[in-house]
C-alpha cells in the first residue's frame, strides 16, 4: 500500500471521538448495490447470495459524502445497526487506509476497524469507476479478496467459507474536518453459493 494513500485516508478520516446515536436514515438518496457477472444482485431479506468469484460494490452517493464499510464475520455489529444504533466501531477512530484506485480490489475484515472510501477529485478516490453528475457521484469497488486486519490474512473469493456482514455508514465531507459517523440504514449478510 502505498504511503501517500495511507496519509491522505487517515488525515481525511480523522474522526471526531463524540459518543452519538443517529436512527433513521439521513440520506436516502444513497443507494448500495452488487454487481456479479454483469448483473445487480438485489438483496433479499437483509442478504446477498454471491458465487465465490469476484463482484462489484456499486455505490450512489452524495458528492460531499464519504462512506465507511464495517466488514465482520461477526454478525454483532450488524444486530446493532438494525437496531438503529451507531456501532462503536465507526467511532473508534480505526480507519483502514484503503489504497486509491482499488488497486488491491480488497474488503478489510475486523471487529474493530472499517474501510474508507471517498471521491475528493479525478486524481484521489479509492474507487475503480466514478461517474459525476450535479451532486452525487456512483463508483464502483471490484473485489476480488477479503483481507483480515486481525489476523494480517488475505482470502480469494474462491476460497471464502464464512459469511461476511457488511454496515455503511456515512460521514459528511463538506466542512474541513469531516462530521461524525452516521448510519446509513444499509447492511446486508452476504453467503456464499456453492
Amino acid at each position: 500500500m502505498r504511503p501517500l494513500a495511507i496519509l491522505l485516508t487517515l488525515s481525511f478520516l480523522a474522526l471526531s471521538c463524540k459518543s452519538t446515536m443517529h436512527t433513521g436514515n439521513k440520506h436516502k438518496g444513497v443507494q448500495i448495490a452488487f454487481e456479479q457477472g454483469g448483473k445487480i444482485i438485489k438483496p433479499s431479506k437483509g442478504g446477498v447470495k454471491l458465487k465465490k468469484e469476484a463482484f462489484n460494490v456499486i455505490l450512489d452517493v452524495p458528492i460531499a459524502m464519504g462512506v465507511l464499510i464495517s466488514a465482520s464475520h461477526n454478525d454483532s455489529i450488524l444486530k446493532l445497526s438494525l437496531e438503529g444504533k451507531l456501532p462503536n466501531v465507526f467511532e473508534n477512530n480505526n480507519v483502514v487506509a484503503v489504497d486509491l484506485f482499488n488497486q488491491e480490489r480488497t474488503i478489510y475484515v475486523s471487529d474493530d476497524s472499517v474501510n474508507a472510501y471517498y471521491y475528493a477529485s479525478e486524481d484521489e478516490h479509492t474507487f475503480n469507476k466514478v461517474t459525476l453528475s450535479n451532486l452525487a457521484y456512483r463508483a464502483t469497488r471490484k473485489v476480488s479478496s477479503f483481507s483480515n486486519v486481525d489476523t494480517s490474512t488475505t482470502t480469494e473469493i474462491e476460497k471464502m467459507r464464512k459469511p461476511v456482514y457488511l454496515v455503511f455508514a456515512g460521514v459528511n465531507l463538506a466542512n474541513e474536518e469531516p462530521g461524525t459517523p452516521f448510519l446509513l440504514n444499509q447492511h446486508f449478510k452476504i453467503v456464499w453459493k456453492k
